[in-house]
């Protein structure tokens, strides 16, 4: 399953690149892509979001669901 986050707070490469290795970290997650221009994360797996958004926020990040 494939979920876009919008993750609050990346303003620079290694923002993008710190969300992008806790994400991978997080057991169940098979793939992610930080697009910082954006400010999402596109996540593949099967995670609960709600983990998801946990684990960006222990990072200092806010993150929610994008819709369309």
């Amino acid at each position: 399953m494939k979920r876009t986050l919008n993750v609050l707070g990346m303003a620079c490469n290694h923002c993008a690149e710190e969300v992008k290795t806790a994400l991978l970290g997080v057991g169940g997650v098979l793939e992610v892509e930080v697009k910082l221009e954006d400010h999402t994360a596109i996540v593949t797996g099967d995670t609960p979001i709600t983990e998801l958004v946990a684990t960006l926020a222990d990072l200092g990040y806010a993150a929610t669901i994008k819709n369309g």
